[in-house]
């Protein structure tokens, strides 16, 4: 493989091998091809790639192919998307470790994964400012580093995910201790680039400045020239303290003056930045959904929106005719649309697997079809990250499958691959997430176990009497499954 040494290729090998508990002592040939290629003929083995994900994918399957006791294999394979990636959330009061991450990087590679977005609100440095991340568990510059170099050994790109419009809570807090002068004053004027508890001042210099210092910060720690700078839910930007001074003005035109000035940012420093999209939709919706698929974007507005990319993520959506609509819709601004779904994580201590399971199949069909190029998974920690994220593990491969099997890809496939990867039978993922959603007569499908961890059982906000048997019913039906399997020793139910 021209563009990588014997070095390189091992790594691969041999981390892929070591995250699957591959022992079997096979000769390898590896040799450049274009998308993935893997042959075995019962002695010796060989594996094409074009790319670091892609031989260690092509290991993977070899690896798969041969502990299913395989005597001969011939996969050829190519990625139908160009970006495959993961996007977890370090914010929520769950900073992950590096070395959790590179466990993380490791499985990722196994499947074929090339990008890793860190969404990091808070939780990174800025020297300028030591009260952003104060106490938060931020990663220094050279943790965020040693990722970086870790992930480029796997031919992954770790992308910062920040925030330059709302969700910095975390930060806006320390206000008060900017408003008069005393010793512990940082000199940061929080104060001044607060509008409300979550967003920032629009049209204040003083909130450019510090996301110029947001932006460098991350320029200096990642290597990549990608870079997401949110400004997802933050209708607050047009109310508030910016509505005191500047009054009533369209949503639109405030949200993209805006966004035209954090573009620019990006440019100085050489980054391609991507938001959110619901706001550009709330801005023109009359009913303030944020995904309103009946907005009419103005000529004007198309010809004059600013260079960057659009993430598409509503979480709600299963059908797919509305993952078509809304694609196209998105097309219509004649940017670059990525396609960010999520695996269910930020509802409850468990996966609401049911969601994810019903919606990403449909949500990546339709972005085949309308050739979309990016598509990530997203792990959200909201409300206290009372969900492990390992849980969500054997959902990584719906996408990995989508990404290099196409619309041929299966729900057999993903079983496949996603209990290889994980040892663990898709069934018992789904009994876990099965304990979280539970379907009522006459009310239906409720999440239910928040409410049945924090509720009050003698009170009728956990759950209604009448309706205790079927939850007892979903809750035993599948309790028997998790015994078998923590008696079975795995290693999962340790998570």
């Amino acid at each position: 493989m021209k563009t990588m040494t014997l070095e390189e290729i091992k790594f691969i090998r041999d981390t892929v091998f070591e995250t699957v508990e591959f022992k079997k002592d096979v000769d390898i040939e590896f040799f450049d091809a274009e998308g993935i290629t893997v042959e075995y003929d019962g002695k010796k083995a060989r594996i094409g790639a074009d790319s670091k994900p892609g031989l260690a994918r092509g290991c993977f399957l070899l690896a798969m192919e041969l502990d299913a006791g395989k005597e001969s294999v011939s996969i050829q394979q190519k990625a139908h998307f160009q970006t495959c990636g993961l996007h977890v959330d370090c914010s929520r009061n769950g900073v992950v470790k590096v070395e959790s991450f590179k466990q993380y990087m490791n499985r990722l590679a196994c499947l074929g994964f090339n990008t890793l977005m860190m969404y990091i609100e808070d939780t990174y440095e800025i020297p300028s400012r030591p009260r952003f991340g104060y106490l938060r568990g931020r990663y220094t510059k050279e943790e965020i580093q040693e990722l970086v170099a870790y992930g480029e050994k796997l031919g992954i790109e770790l992308i910062p995910s920040m925030q330059t419009l709302g969700h910095l809570a975390n930060y806006l807090k320390w206000d008060y201790a900017c408003k008069v002068p005393y010793e512990y004053n940082t000199g940061e004027n929080i104060h001044l680039i607060k509008n409300a508890e979550e967003t920032l001042l629009v049209d204040c210099e003083e909130t450019y400045r510090f996301i110029e210092d947001e932006i460098r910060a991350c320029k200096e720690a990642f290597k990549t020239d990608k870079i997401h700078v949110g400004m997802d839910e933050s209708s607050t930007a047009y109310k508030e303290k910016f509505l005191e001074l500047y009054g009533i003005q369209s949503k639109f035109e405030v949200f993209t003056r805006h966004l035209r000035r954090v573009v620019d940012i990006c440019k100085k420093y050489g980054l391609k930045p991507m938001i959110w999209s619901d706001m550009i939709f709330h801005a023109f919706s009359e009913t303030n959904f944020y995904y309103d698929p009946t907005v009419v974007f103005p000529e004007t507005f198309k010809e004059t929106f600013p260079e960057v990319d659009l993430a598409y993520w509503d979480y709600r959506v299963t059908d797919a005719d509305v993952f078509e609509k809304m694609i196209k819709k998105h097309q219509e601004l004649g940017r670059n649309v990525g396609f960010f779904n999520t695996l269910g994580t930020h509802v409850s201590p468990l996966v609401a697997w049911a969601s994810p399971w019903a919606a990403f199949p449909e949500g990546l069909k339709a972005c085949l079809r309308n050739n979309i190029q990016t598509v990530v998974t997203t792990i959200w920690g909201d409300d206290g990250n009372l969900c492990n994220y390992r849980l969500c593990d054997p959902l990584l491969a719906v996408l990995s499958e989508y990404c290099y099997l196409g619309e041929a890809c299966t729900e057999d496939d993903i079983k496949r691959v996603s209990e290889y990867l994980t040892k663990m039978p898709l069934a018992v993922a789904a009994a876990m997430s099965d304990g979280n959603c539970v379907v009522e007569p006459v009310k239906g499908w409720r999440l239910q176990a928040k409410r049945m961890l924090f509720g009050d059982v003698l009170y009728d906000m956990a759950c209604d009497l009448e309706y205790c048997d079927a939850i007892i019913e979903t809750y035993g039906s599948h309790a028997e499954l998790l015994k078998q399997q923590m008696k079975a020793k795995d290693k999962n139910c340790e998570w």
